[in-house]
């Protein structure tokens, strides 16, 4: 299995949103489900880092989407086209993951501030 150059960066945009938002949305959802938040403290030290984290994985995003919908393969195979599919699918939900990372302090401050 050929692993192709956008579903990494899919991956990488994913894992990118994931760390920028950990230090904030993992204590705010153990506040909303009454869980307990005593170790959730120590994502707080990924904070400082949480613009360079959406930065990389804003640049990760533009190359998924430029290689998965400008420069499309010669190839139209049925196998191709199913690739390419799921190859979108990822690039859609790293770009769902992407956006949650870079809206939520917003939402929060609009919802309970």
């Amino acid at each position: 299995m050929v692993v192709k150059k956008e579903n990494m960066s899919s991956l990488g945009t994913g894992i990118a949103s994931t760390l920028a938002g950990i230090c904030c949305i993992g204590p705010a959802i153990a506040l909303v489900t009454g869980g307990s938040m005593g170790f959730l403290g120590s994502f707080m030290v990924l904070d400082p880092y949480r613009p360079w984290f959406l930065a990389a994985g804003f640049l990760m995003l533009s190359y998924s989407f430029f290689r998965l919908y400008f420069r499309t393969g010669k190839c139209e195979c049925d196998a191709d086209v199913r690739a390419r599919r799921r190859s979108r699918f990822f690039f859609w939900l790293a770009a769902s993951f992407f956006t949650v990372a870079l809206t939520y302090q917003w939402v929060l401050l609009r919802v309970y501030g």
